[in-house]
């Protein structure tokens, strides 16, 4: 037996955003067993499948370039019946296809496979790789001019405070030097109150900023939105 470390490459979309980071965690690791992936196991009392996920979205926020780590337990014969049963291509890429085939047909309508591909086992934490993520805010009648000048005089500063609100503490971060850029997108059918804001927001040593963090702060500039209000979509991940 041997060790094989894959990355699944997923989407969360539009009918499961309001599923928790937690809850989705659980979803997939139930898809894994259902379609049987031979997911190696920790060791001790209450062993626990090697699975891995990156860069977590907030509730409501669907994701369409989304990824987890799995560190499978194979055999090489085991890779060559897969090779033999979907023709041609290396062994390991038939095997990685009936794999993704099987966790499809195991998840809940809205989270899909878009791809799983095998990785270096040793490589850097791929947290640690993620430059940035693209996102679409979807914002429902708001003036668009105002929205231009919000958004022209946020990029304008060097530095934007913005206070997260927890339970017990309130933690201040410079939200500017999270954002490389954001636009108004031109987007057609989506129907004539509707703009959509496209932004990069970087991350930086696991740290991020969440774009409805952005919406809120506009209101400084001018702008009156609403953040609960929006709808984010996550689509791509920059490494």
């Amino acid at each position: 037996m041997q060790e094989l470390k894959v990355r699944v490459n997923y989407v969360k979309g539009d009918q499961v955003r309001f599923l928790s980071h937690l809850d989705l965690t659980r979803v997939m690791r139930m898809a894994l067993r259902r379609a049987n992936w031979p997911v190696l196991m920790t060791q001790g009392f209450s062993p626990k499948m090697k699975v891995s996920f990156y860069s977590a979205l907030p509730v409501g926020t669907a994701g369409y370039d989304e990824y987890m780590d799995v560190v499978l337990n194979v055999s090489g014969r085991f890779l060559g019946k897969a090779s033999t049963k979907s023709g041609e291509g290396s062994e390991v890429f038939q095997f990685l296809s009936l794999l993704a085939h099987s966790l499809s047909k195991t998840l809940p309508t809205g989270v899909s496979i878009k791809q799983v591909f095998p990785v270096e086992k040793d490589e850097e934490p791929f947290e640690s790789r993620i430059l940035s993520s693209l996102y679409h805010v979807h914002m429902r009648k708001v003036d668009e001019i105002c929205l231009t000048t919000a958004i022209t005089e946020f990029l304008k500063c060097s530095s934007v405070p913005y206070n997260i609100n927890r339970r017990k503490s309130t933690k201040t971060i410079d939200l500017r030097e999270f954002i490389s850029w954001a636009q108004i997108k031109p987007v057609q059918n989506l129907g004539p109150d509707i703009l959509c804001v496209l932004m990069e927001i970087k991350h930086a040593d696991g740290r991020t900023a969440r774009p409805q963090w952005v919406i809120d702060s506009l209101s400084e500039f001018g702008l009156s939105a609403d953040s609960k209000e929006v709808i984010v979509d996550r689509v791509k991940i920059r490494r």
